[in-house]
């Protein structure tokens, strides 16, 4: 096409009726610019479709694009961790809940409110059962002092009452205490 372009734009300028076998100069150039025009807008078309076809296959191995390529897979690596990251989060029981949510429901100001009223009333029956607990431990540590204290008081009575044997013993048989 662009043979035929240039064959017919220097056809056409040589047919010139001021000069026999001469061109004149303002057709001539304007049929040269025309026809390097075209083949500016040719290799334009030519080199856009290379561009296309070398990208649909891919780029050829070479020892940059392999470093390219493993530095971009950290870097892929290290956002896709931090995404994990951010995703764990938003799932968590105090988030938002947003993680829980289906696509496309927003996280709006009544999903936290709701789950925030959850999250304390679990708390609340979780303090009445820890208050209950508190109470039966301290009821069995009540019963536990009674217990120990009236053992404590047998305890002083039987010492007292082997003191007074003791001391009838002594005032009974002094000899008998030094032996």
């Amino acid at each position: 096409a662009l043979a035929a372009t240039a064959e017919d734009a220097e056809a056409g300028d040589q047919g010139s009726p001021s000069r026999p076998g001469s061109a004149s100069p303002p057709s001539m150039s304007r049929a040269s610019v025309e026809c390097r025009l075209r083949e500016k807008e040719d290799e334009i078309v030519r080199l856009k479709e290379q561009a296309r076809r070398s990208q649909a296959w891919g780029p050829k191995w070479s020892p940059t694009t392999a470093a390219e390529a493993e530095a971009g897979r950290r870097r892929l690596a290290e956002e896709n961790k931090e995404l994990r990251r951010q995703v764990g989060q938003l799932q968590e029981p105090r988030g938002c809940g947003c993680g829980r949510e289906p696509e496309g429901s927003p996280c709006t100001r009544n999903n936290t409110v709701d789950l925030l009223t959850a999250h304390v009333e679990q708390l609340q029956r979780q303090l009445a059962e820890k208050e209950e607990d508190a109470w039966h431990s301290e009821e069995r540590y009540r019963s536990e002092i009674a217990r120990l204290e009236a053992k404590c008081e047998r305890l002083v009575k039987q010492q007292e009452v082997s003191m007074d044997e003791v001391a009838e013993l002594e005032q009974e048989d002094p000899k008998r205490l030094a032996e």
